[in-house]
């Protein structure tokens, strides 16, 4: 995954600042605090219950360069600018994934690098997604492949 980018995997061995945004139980992130140790990672994640399981598996593998927050992540990022950030199988389950894209944007140092990766769905897949507006009308969208 960090070689997804010329000179990512550099940038995090010489140490770099990384979010996770969605990241759930935060498996990748612990993945990547453990292969980059001059590097420090924080996730960030809606469900508690999710981040209790990324800091128990951190804590489990003795990191220190990892940190867990639960945060709606359609919010801007706090903190000093991100070297990079990773949103892996996330942004399609975002509210407001514009939001989301935005704040992954202005999170992002000058030369950062966003590396998202969303899970190809089965061509089998058909969905019809109905909005019923205040007024009562409704519209109807349907996702076939």
């Amino acid at each position: 995954m960090a070689a997804a980018r010329p000179g990512l995997t550099e940038r995090l061995t010489e140490g770099a600042r990384v979010a996770d945004v969605g990241c759930g139980t935060g498996h990748a992130l612990v993945v990547l605090a453990s292969a980059f140790p001059n590097s420090t990672f924080v996730g960030y994640d809606l469900a508690e219950y999710a981040i209790s399981g990324g800091r128990a598996e951190a804590a489990e593998r003795g990191l220190t360069n990892i940190t867990f927050e639960v945060a709606d992540v359609a919010a801007p990022l706090v903190g000093e600018p991100l070297d990079a950030v990773f949103a892996i199988d996330a942004i399609h389950d975002q509210a407001a994934p514009a939001a989301v894209l935005r704040g992954v944007h202005d999170a992002l140092a000058p030369g950062g690098t966003f590396v998202m990766v969303d899970m190809r769905r089965p061509a089998t897949w058909r969905t019809t997604s109905t909005t019923r507006s205040a007024r009562g009308s409704t519209r109807s969208a349907r996702c076939t492949a």
